[in-house]
């Protein structure tokens, strides 16, 4: 009888860590990505599946899916880390060309190593977003204040990087030199990077950032995260800055949601951080993998079960076994 495969790939573990279930002493919040991808690997488990932890450095050792065997390549790859460079992606490519289901797939991980280009997708399908626009991050004062006139925007603006960094490089800015001092700051995070977006201040300290799971094509839990102390710029990734409470999926956000997943490369696992701007939800950001601790830890969830779950589901169903 052949035995169902599954590898959850991380970035960052041991080969010890890689073994390890017992995640009782593991801080959830700092250590997501390895807490995560034990979890799927505990639920993968229990459904029956062979699985193991990957290590994405590993993978892109010379030659390494092309010298594997046949029987040694999975059924299901579930990808628990941002993809940087053409060879990680040419890595999930060349899995699915083996007939490996892989979620999330290469285009909705694209769309969410770059924000700008996942923006520009969003605009083209008429999906809300803050006002937003690209600038080098070597220019003069005179430069950006002109873009931020051609966008339509006025201080204070968010300045950010192109690239997710759960908030090390997304700044609140008030006046010009604020602005040409978070340039420095990106640039120091991300030393290859040339751009940075200019965006619109949307003050969502009364509402929140409405933070809705998925898997698949639905809507399934959503936290409001909001601020636990006065404070001029709230940044809910941050554990220390923010109250999480259970929210109300409404048909609205539903319908949201749903009209947006196509646009990302029909992502599969995601986490959509939403605004509100007192009349109208805007798409803040869609992030893939989309951490999924918060839920665990407030909802008393399984979310590691239920991606097994729904992978497994997709292999089944592909494959005609169910």
């Amino acid at each position: 009888m052949n035995v169902t495969k599954a590898w959850v790939i991380t970035r960052k573990l041991t080969e010890e860590q890689s073994n390890n279930l017992d995640i009782s002493d593991l801080k959830a919040e700092k250590d997501s990505n390895f807490y995560e991808a034990i979890k799927i690997k505990q639920g993968f488990i229990q459904f029956g599946v062979e699985c193991k932890i990957v290590r994405l450095d590993d993978l892109k050792t010379e030659n390494y899916i092309s010298r594997m065997k046949r029987n040694e390549i999975p059924n299901i790859v579930v990808v628990r880390c941002m993809l940087w460079d053409p060879v990680e992606i040419s890595i999930l490519n060349a899995l699915s060309n083996h007939g490996t289901i892989v979620l999330n797939n290469t285009r909705s991980q694209l769309l969410c190593i770059n924000k700008w280009i996942q923006y520009k997708e969003l605009l083209r399908a008429g999906i809300p977003i803050p006002k937003s626009g690209l600038t080098p991050l070597y220019v003069t004062k005179d430069d950006v204040h002109s873009s931020m006139q051609t966008i339509g925007l006025e201080f204070p603006i968010i300045v950010k990087s192109i690239c997710g960094s759960r908030a090390d490089s997304v700044y609140k800015c008030h006046d010009i030199d604020q602005v040409m001092e978070s340039f420095i700051k990106i640039n120091e995070v991300y030393p290859k990077t040339k751009f940075a977006m200019l965006q619109e201040w949307i003050d969502h300290r009364s509402k929140g950032v409405i933070s809705v799971l998925t898997f698949g094509n639905n809507s399934l839990y959503a936290q409001q995260r909001t601020a636990n102390k006065e404070m001029d710029f709230f940044i809910s990734n941050l554990r220390a800055n923010c109250n999480r409470n259970a929210y109300e999926i409404t048909s609205e956000i539903k319908e949201f949601v749903t009209r947006t997943i196509p646009v990302i490369g029909k992502i599969e696992l995601s986490r959509f951080d939403i605004l509100h701007d007192g009349k109208n939800y805007l798409i803040c950001e869609v992030n893939s993998p989309g951490s999924f601790t918060g839920y665990d830890n407030l909802m008393g969830l399984n979310c590691g079960l239920m991606v097994a779950e729904y992978a497994l589901e997709r292999y089944q169903k592909d494959n005609k076994l169910i």
